[in-house]
């Protein structure tokens, strides 16, 4: 009786271990599978942080654009278009002590703490003044020949609009007031025919930062201001941003030599 009860046991065992599946055989060597992943993990993070990056320096444009950026964004993202090199009040140079606000969306800049008191007590005049130096600067290279609201083409009554330190150009007034519902589209417009304009007769072949990587068609295309900067790739365009000065110097340069 005991030895039937252990055979009947043992087969019940048997069948049971038959019917799951073969784990072993499905899983891959635990060496493999790690070497694949990280190497995997490790490229999608890379274009995970490609993709943010890329991501947050859009939300910061649109953020700027719809007025919902902080102070120091606008600054920062403005600074590169700011037409004066004196206080905007007193007239006297912009130095160690000048101080960067935003006044009704602008960057507005002055030799010190008391013509900035006095901008935020009226800033009307300095806000004319400043707007008058904008369109003066960029209108020269400014390169849109029609409307990018209406398409038509930008006669005599053309009308100029400063929008964050920048001027865009309108056939009449009514399209600068459909611009001031949503910028963004006519920005984008105006980018676009900036980085056209400027490509033409860029004087590099190669990344502004990397120097050796050449321009290839996955060359990334980024306005500094109005001013058109190639790189190779997002990772350059962080370190740009370190130290503009050195590189447009370099870019200086490189026209110079190509005139």
């Amino acid at each position: 009786m005991k030895l039937k009860i252990a055979i009947t046991l043992l087969g019940a065992v048997l069948s049971t271990a038959l019917a799951l599946p073969s784990y072993a055989q499905e899983a891959k060597p635990a060496g493999a599978r790690q070497g694949q992943d990280g190497q995997g993990g490790e490229k999608k993070r890379e274009q995970g942080g490609e993709k943010r990056e890329k991501k947050e320096g859009e939300e910061a444009k649109r953020e700027e654009q719809k007025g919902g950026a902080t102070d120091e964004q606008r600054i920062a993202h403005q600074m590169p278009l700011y037409p004066l090199d004196t206080c905007v009040v007193s007239g006297e140079p912009l130095g160690a002590d000048a101080k960067s606000f935003i006044v009704d969306g602008r960057l507005v800049r002055t030799c010190c703490g008391r013509c900035e008191a006095k901008i935020k007590g009226d800033a009307k005049d300095a806000l004319k003044k400043l707007d008058e130096a904008i369109v003066r600067k960029q209108k020269a290279a400014y390169p849109m020949e029609r409307c990018p609201i209406s398409g038509e083409k930008l006669g005599e009554g053309a009308v100029d609009v400063v929008h964050n330190s920048r001027l865009v150009r309108f056939c009449c007034e009514k399209c600068a007031g459909e611009f001031a519902k949503d910028p963004e589209l006519s920005l984008k417009k105006l980018d676009t025919a900036y980085i056209a304009a400027q490509k033409k007769n860029y004087p590099l072949a190669n990344c502004l930062v990397m120097g050796d990587d050449a321009l290839g068609d996955g060359a990334i295309d980024h306005l500094y201001g109005n001013r058109l900067v190639r790189f190779c790739c997002k990772k350059c365009i962080k370190e740009f941003r370190s130290n503009p000065d050195k590189y447009l110097a370099k870019l200086d340069e490189a026209a110079k030599k190509k005139d």
